[in-house]
């Protein structure tokens, strides 16, 4: 039997703990984590292939991360035994807000990826043909650029990375909490994987994409200051909720032990009566029997003269210099130069408040973020030809 390397991207902790591969709540959008997305597509997936082809996971489905080489060595080693095999690594995407759409990279000069690529495309604008592409859909992996993807070039089978939505548009994002969609995903995969071994592939019509009617969910602070301590789930799993109240729904179901390792902590917000919110979502300790909790011990509230002197501390934390692009268009032109100067590259929405002592920027001029920073450096041109012209000569000029 033919074998798919069904690789869900990411591991649970990366949000809402490690504050990474995820996003918060914002127009009237509940937050997702990126890693639970992954998983009920690449589950549904390997469901609608049982039977047909098999499917092999070295990043298990909601669970801690597996390193990417470590991911790649797995799958290369089955390659070695499954000359047959191939992989897609299943993603949730992120850009500016206005951004979304689906893309499928592969490595630029592998034609088989190429194709996988082409087919995964092809089932993608069949199931969803009233739904955007992100550019063409097709992405090369081009090596020292942004898109030199560990998982595309590492693998020996033909491999493609799956960038399903963008959740960091709300509207995208709102498609891909319902459960619709992702078995939907799931089965464009499935689709794919039969349709390049020339296997038949018996499945129901399509059904009109059918959004399901979410509740808004309050937008949370998460800041590390308003951390008041650490929890551990106690023997059983413990269902995570949006709001504290039995009858509010479900996000996802903690697992039992969850927040017992160190350098893995469970970050508690707020304590209302029995419930307790970690990060965006809440669970409820009822006669403290379910979870334990350790209160970090109360801060004095600082004097002024202190407070001054926090303050004048967190300035200190300023970067000294950060990249700002217009659009996603614009990373390849700095990714040679952020690093040069071991710097991070920011897209123009993003930047709200003041970042790094100095702003370079590449697209889109000055206007509106002089305001960030103390010294500006525009290398926007009037054509995207241009800012690289600029980038280039800047570099030329740096020691």
């Amino acid at each position: 039997m033919p074998e798919l390397q069904n690789d869900i991207g990411h591991g649970k902790e990366t949000w809402p703990v490690l504050r990474s591969k995820g996003v918060g709540a914002s127009g009237g959008v509940p937050g997702m984590a990126e890693h639970d997305f992954n998983s009920a597509v690449g589950i549904e997936t390997k469901r609608l292939l049982k039977g047909k082809i098999s499917s092999y996971e070295a990043q298990p489905a909601n669970s801690n991360d597996v390193s990417l080489i470590r991911r790649t060595n797995l799958y290369n080693a089955r390659y070695a035994s499954k000359k047959d095999s191939i992989g897609m690594s299943h993603h949730g995407n992120a850009g500016a807000s206005a951004t979304r759409g689906f893309g499928v990279f592969y490595w630029h000069d592998h034609a088989p990826s190429k194709k996988l690529a082409e087919i995964v495309l092809a089932e993608y604008k069949a199931e969803f043909p009233d739904l955007p592409i992100w550019a063409t859909g097709l992405w090369p992996c081009i090596p020292d650029t942004w898109s030199e993807f560990h998982m595309t070039k590492a693998t020996k089978a033909p491999f493609v990375l799956i960038e399903w939505e963008f959740f960091t548009n709300n509207a995208a994002r709102k498609l891909m909490l319902s459960s619709n969609y992702r078995k939907r995903c799931g089965l464009v995969a499935a689709r794919s994987a039969c349709r390049w071994y020339g296997i038949k592939f018996e499945d129901q019509p399509a059904k009109k994409v059918v959004v399901e009617k979410v509740k808004p969910n309050p937008i949370y602070s998460l800041d590390k200051a308003d951390r008041i301590g650490t929890v551990v789930i106690g023997k059983e799993p413990m269902n995570y909720r949006t709001e504290p109240n039995i009858k509010a729904p479900i996000l996802k179901e903690l697992p039992a032990g969850l927040g017992s390792d160190p350098k893995s902590p469970v970050h508690l917000y707020e304590i209302k009566g029995e419930w307790l919110r970690l990060g965006t979502g809440w669970i409820s300790n009822a006669d403290n029997a379910y979870a334990k909790v350790t209160l970090y011990p109360k801060k004095p509230t600082p004097p002024k003269e202190e407070a001054k002197k926090e303050s004048i501390k967190e300035e200190k934390k300023l970067l000294n210099v950060a990249i700002v692009v217009n659009s996603f268009a614009d990373m390849p032109a700095v990714h040679k130069l952020s690093i040069r100067l071991g710097c991070g590259i920011y897209f123009r929405e993003a930047v709200k408040t003041k970042e790094a002592k100095e702003l370079i920027i590449a697209g889109g001029g000055v206007k509106g973020l002089d305001k960030f920073a103390d010294k500006i450096t525009d290398l926007s041109g009037a054509t995207r030809k241009l800012t690289d012209d600029n980038v280039d000569a800047y570099m030329k000029k740096l020691k």
